[in-house]
Parts: structure tokens; sequence; C-alpha cells
């Protein structure tokens, strides 16, 4: 077997992969980038979530369980119209940054991309093991007099959100 075939089979086992339904390679391009922003992410989060661990236990566990409930107390707070979450954790190797676009529709319901949800309670979750980061939130109203309001958390889990 080719080096080259060999490459291209792994890279398909191992690598990020999106399906393929014919688009052109432009297209294609930044779906691809992103998913393997995204994986990186992930195996980036569960190096730190080990290595905050002592004696082998895994403290990230905790975190990942309750930053759901958190990012769902943030939106349910927040006023309603479009709302653009970024939430950072600065780390030893890296700094992970998740942004994460949450709408209310005319009914009150709040519409967001589930791997945008999933990635940034992924990087909250980090922050909240006690890592140092930010979670900032920007809201604008809906509708011809949207007024724009920003809002921001420290570190610390007990502070609560500000506006």
């Amino acid at each position: 077997m080719s080096s080259r075939t060999r490459f291209t089979a792994e890279a398909a086992t191992t690598g990020s992969t999106i399906p393929y339904d014919g688009e052109p390679l432009a297209e294609l391009m930044p779906v691809l980038i992103d998913e393997a922003v995204r994986k990186a992410t992930w195996e980036y989060v569960s190096t730190l979530s080990t290595r905050l661990g002592a004696c082998g236990k895994n403290v990230g566990q905790g975190p990942f369980a309750s930053a759901p409930d958190f990012l769902v107390r943030i939106l349910d707070t927040a006023d309603p119209g479009h709302r653009h979450l970024l939430s950072g954790v600065s780390a030893t190797l890296e700094t992970l940054v998740s942004i994460l676009r949450a709408d209310t529709d005319p009914h009150g319901a709040t519409h967001l991309d589930d791997t945008e949800a999933l990635e940034l309670t992924t990087v909250l979750a980090t922050r909240l093991a006690a890592l140092p980061g930010s979670l900032v939130m920007r809201t604008a109203a809906q509708g011809p007099q949207a007024a724009s309001t920003a809002a921001g958390c420290e570190r610390e889990t007990s502070t609560p959100l500000r506006r």
C-alpha cells in the first residue's frame, strides 16, 4: 500500500469527517475546519479535565453535569431577542473559546444550534472546573427599536451573571 493511500485511510478513520452530498470544495472547507476545531476542542478538554483531577479522579465530571443547567439559567434570565454568548478558558497550552447564538421567536421559545450549545457547555464546564476564564453575553432586542446590552460573569462560579 502506498504511503498516500495509507495516509488517506488513516485520516478517514481518525480525522474529522463531515457528510458529503456533492457540495463544492469551497462550501465544504469551512464546515470541515469547524468540525476539526470542534474535535480538537473535545480532545483538549478531555485532557485538561483529567489533569485537573487528583489521584486519577476526573474532576471534570461535576462541571460537565452542571454546565448545561447553568447555560439554561443564563438564557432564561436574559431579555428575549438575539443573544450571543462567548465562553473562554485560559489553559496552560491553549485558550479555548466557544460562541453560541440563541434567538427567541415571537412566542418566547429559544432557538439555538445544538452543536454550538454542546461546544459552549464543554468549554463552560472546563471553566467551571477551576480554570481561569470568562463568560460574556450580548443581547439585542428584536424589531426596529433593537437595543443592545452586554453582560459578563467573572471566573468565580458563585458570582451571578451581572447585567
